[in-house]
């Protein structure tokens, strides 16, 4: 972990009437109406055209952005082909997105999802199991499962500065994804005491309110292009 923005993930959000709807009140009336699929492909629209922007600004194509997918999407098996258009049209290299998706993905019509999910992994596209550790039957599956990186949900992440069984556990999970090849997100790092832990123990990157908060991506814009450490040098110090 250097401190520098490696990667970006997008975030849904909506305003009603000047105030936020919260994505946990939002995602199930989508699901409810059947709008998961058209919200699903704005997101990697708009996601990747902004990538592309920023890749045209920076002269590389090295940044990398995250897309929530819905569960669903990895049994249509249309995906890889809309994923490859998508790709084309902005100009990005199929390693600079990332989908990432709950373990529901692999356990509904799991033999369907990991046919979609091996055709975009031999285009080059990253694929991440958000929320690892939330469910039962994840670790039975992930071996056999054609993902590349795996988030580690914040509730493992919560006290591992002052809890050294969570520490324990957090040092063997991060043993079984080095064994099997798997990079590791830890999501939720609020504190500096949580970064120097999670990078004391191997964890590859890490997001979460320490690092930066949700923000539009105008806002984003200049702290891609200036591609240096977000965190202070002081903090740097103090947690390397």
């Amino acid at each position: 972990m250097s401190g520098r923005i490696g990667a970006l993930e997008t975030l849904a959000r909506w305003t009603h009437d000047g105030h936020e709807v919260p994505p946990t009140e939002f995602v199930p009336i989508c699901e409810q109406a059947g709008l998961s699929g058209h919200l699903t492909a704005l997101m990697l629209e708009q996601a990747c055209a902004q990538l592309g922007c920023w890749n045209a600004a920076l002269g590389h194509r090295r940044l990398r952005i995250a897309v929530n997918v819905n569960p669903s999407e990895f049994t249509d098996t249309g995906l890889p082909d809309r994923i490859c258009d998508l790709l084309r049209r902005h100009l990005l290299l199929p390693g600079q997105l990332a989908l990432e998706m709950t373990e529901v993905a692999v356990t509904n019509r799991h033999d369907a999802a990991v046919d979609v999910m091996g055709r975009l992994r031999m285009m080059g596209v990253r694929l991440a199991l958000d929320d690892f550790g939330t469910g039962y039957s994840t670790l039975a599956r992930l071996a056999s499962t054609p993902v590349d990186t795996v988030k580690i949900d914040r509730f493992f992440v919560a006290d591992i500065d002052h809890d050294a069984r969570q520490k324990r556990f957090l040092a063997g999970l991060f043993d079984l994804t080095r064994h099997l090849g798997l990079r590791t997100v830890a999501e939720g790092v609020e504190r500096p005491g949580q970064l120097r832990e999670l990078r004391r123990l191997g964890c590859d990157l890490v997001q979460g309110h320490l690092i930066a908060r949700p923000t539009a991506a105008e806002q984003l814009t200049p702290l891609v292009l200036a591609e240096r450490p977000l965190l202070s040098p002081e903090l740097l110090g103090r947690v390397g």
